[in-house]
């Protein structure tokens, strides 16, 4: 976390904002036991940021036109566990942050990493090419 902050305090001081994004992969049995998304099923993305950003809202869009399913602050909710990497310098450099979780069962083969993997990154492109 040290070498973040210092990169990130290193971007501001050269008059650039930064974009924290990180992206993982989640189990839903771990997140959610033996039950589902309570009343929708399995997720497919989760949106995860202690406050909204204008990168959430770009990222948010371009997903509303997928046909995956997605929620923010799901499976875990940053703002209830007030820690971790984005909540730490969101608030600590007043940055757009975003983590974005991923439902294992949509990485168990190429083809499907290819899709998820295009979608992510179109909608970060998307973001990028509006600035």
């Amino acid at each position: 976390h040290c070498k973040v902050s210092a990169h990130i305090e290193r971007l501001i001081s050269l008059g650039k904002k930064p974009v924290l994004l990180t992206i993982h992969s989640y189990t839903p049995k771990i997140a959610y036991g033996d039950s589902t998304e309570p009343n929708h099923g399995p997720l497919d993305i989760g949106l995860l940021y202690f406050k909204p950003s204008k990168f959430l809202e770009s990222i948010d869009n371009s997903l509303q036109r997928s046909s995956l399913s997605f929620a923010h602050n799901k499976p875990y909710d940053l703002q209830e566990i007030k820690s971790g990497s984005i909540v730490m310098h969101q608030k600590a450099h007043d940055l757009d942050a975003l983590a974005i979780e991923i439902n294992l069962d949509l990485l168990k083969d190429f083809l499907d990493q290819e899709r998820v993997s295009g979608l992510v990154f179109d909608s970060i492109k998307n973001y990028f090419s509006t600035l």
